[in-house]
């Protein structure tokens, strides 16, 4: 999973690897959570938990009940495809704000189910990943924050933390590459 996030965040951070640098001006590799949170995306992790739930829908809807039936019977099993679905539930019990009104899924995952085929669920499932990503981002601009304050101080070395901080490009700034006609 390190190897897939990794990619991601190197595919992202191509689109803003011109725009950041440290305190010195000079361009430095830019940790992968901070790619995540410049371009206002998830994770790898949070991407397929969110395609997960979004795909529980129309299995749903579309699966045969023998895909239906084996799904339950691996519903304890650690690893299987329904236990990642009761963690993606959890997650979304957590981050769309259902913590009263909905039990905990992995003791009845039945009201879940029955939500997953209503017409709210994906502006739930919306909702929960403007947040989470939105924590992801404030998180990532404190841990910012605390490397500028630790490094002013002379807590730590700038060398071996860099504080990244993501600014719009001045005119001093180096054009970014222009796609080839190819790629267009």
């Amino acid at each position: 999973m390190a190897k897939v996030e990794s990619r991601l965040a190197y595919t992202y951070g191509c689109t803003l690897r011109h725009k950041v640098f440290d305190l010195n001006g000079t361009v430095r590799r830019i940790p992968d959570f901070a790619v995540f949170a410049a371009v206002n995306r998830g994770n790898a992790k949070f991407q397929i938990r969110v395609r997960r739930l979004r795909f529980l829908v129309r299995l749903l809807n579309n699966g045969a009940p023998s895909i239906i039936t084996l799904l339950d019977a691996t519903l304890v099993t650690a690893g299987s495809f329904a236990s990642l679905v009761v963690e993606d539930l959890a997650w979304l019990r957590q981050y769309a704000g259902l913590t009263d009104s909905q039990p905990d899924p992995a003791i009845d995952i039945r009201p879940w189910l029955r939500l997953a085929m209503s017409s709210q669920w994906h502006v739930l499932l919306k909702r929960a990943s403007r947040d989470a990503v939105f924590e992801h981002v404030e998180n990532c601009k404190l841990m910012c924050l605390h490397r500028h304050i630790a490094c002013s101080f002379r807590l730590v070395k700038c060398q071996c933390i860099p504080p990244v901080c993501v600014r719009p490009p001045t005119a001093a700034d180096p054009a970014p590459p222009q796609p080839h006609l190819h790629m267009l």
